[in-house]
């Protein structure tokens, strides 16, 4: 069962205060949240020697979360991923939204959910242990979106170091939401080692071609003998440096998964094999987001991360190829993602996690 201890982090140029919460599971494994972005701000899970070590890139101090530009552990919306110049159709009428990336929208635009307070409130749980819901509540016309909407995220985490993310939100008009949380894992445990050597294998057999402006060009294309055929685990710096990979630096680049979207599958493992840890997503989401950044900016020091971010297709609004991400006042909103830690078996690097 998990237990959770909550505290005052920091305060805002505007005199809030932010919270931290931090979930503990009776195997040892913590998990620390922040109400400014409801963000994954740390995650420590034991390698295979039992030392606990932080598989999060994050920020040394509380003014590096405030100016964060680089999403962080953050949970993001109403829309992630882009909307192709920054606007779409909804219920027959043009939405313009704020273009906060060149001529597109960005991950809910300039103030995205990342960028606001959340108000945390810890739960029991169904085990016995404690929950976290953090809330929010979207206002109309936020970042250029309809109807009100209200936002409920929850975190728990079990004794099996499963940390489970549910989203809830209802809308008081149609409107638009498709969210994602998107921390970046090294799990080496030192953000300053690269991430070349982590093992990734994902099932999914389709991906989203894009433009060099990461615009999906409405095209679900094969992976096979592409750069993004993770079917069987391949390492990370195996196929880094291919040209197709070139117009947008690397990995960044959507996969779309299989089986059927609404239910939870296994979506991804990834392995570092010295530390010996290794990471089980699964998720109801029906794509899975790659990026992999390099020498990332993180104060003083520079830092590999590898976003895994189940989400919805991206520019799904502007695609007859997909579905649109609608959220109807009559609907109810709900999404559903695992991360399961655990370590690698001493003789196989590549076997997967019992589930």
């Amino acid at each position: 069962m998990a237990s959770i201890v909550g505290g005052h982090f920091g305060r805002l140029p505007d005199q809030r205060d932010v919270s931290t919460y931090t979930l503990t599971n009776d195997a040892g494994m913590q998990v620390t949240i922040l109400s400014w972005g409801a963000r994954i701000a740390g995650c420590r899970v034991p390698d295979r020697n039992g030392t606990l070590g932080n598989v999060v890139l994050a920020h040394s101090g509380f003014g590096g979360w405030v100016a964060d530009p680089h999403y962080l552990g953050a949970t993001i919306g109403r829309v992630a991923n882009r909307i192709a110049n920054a606007e779409c159709k909804l219920e027959g009428t043009t939405l313009e939204l704020p273009a906060n990336d060149g001529d597109h929208h960005l991950h809910g635009g300039h103030e995205g959910f990342d960028r606001k307070l959340w108000d945390g409130v810890i739960e029991r749980d169904a085990d016995g242990g404690q929950a976290l819901s953090m809330y929010f509540e979207s206002a109309e016309g936020d970042q250029g979106y309809p109807g009100r909407l209200a936002v409920r995220q929850r975190f728990s985490l079990d004794d099996t170091n499963t940390l489970t993310i549910e989203t809830m939100a209802r809308a008081t008009a149609p409107t638009l939401f498709a969210p994602t949380l998107h921390p970046y894992f090294n799990l080496s445990g030192d953000p300053t080692q690269p991430v070349n050597e982590h093992r990734l294998q994902v099932r999914a057999a389709r991906w989203m071609p894009v433009d060099a402006q990461g615009i999906p060009t409405g095209e679900l294309a094969d992976v096979e003998d592409t750069p993004l055929d993770f079917r069987r685990a391949m390492t990370l710096g195996e196929r880094a440096y291919d040209a197709l990979l070139a117009s947008r630096g690397g990995y960044d680049h959507a996969l779309v998964l299989d089986d059927t979207e609404g239910d939870m599958r296994l979506a991804a493992i990834l392995a570092e094999p010295q530390s010996g840890r290794r990471l089980a997503i699964a998720t109801t989401m029906p794509t899975l987001q790659l990026f992999v950044a390099r020498d990332l900016a993180l104060g003083d020091k520079r830092a590999d991360g590898v976003c895994l971010e189940p989400q919805h297709h991206p520019d799904a609004v502007n695609n007859d190829a997909v579905a649109s991400p609608v959220l109807l006042p009559a609907a109810r909103y709900y999404a559903r993602t695992t991360f399961r830690f655990d370590t690698l078996p001493a003789a196989a690097d590549s076997e997967e996690p019992r589930t």
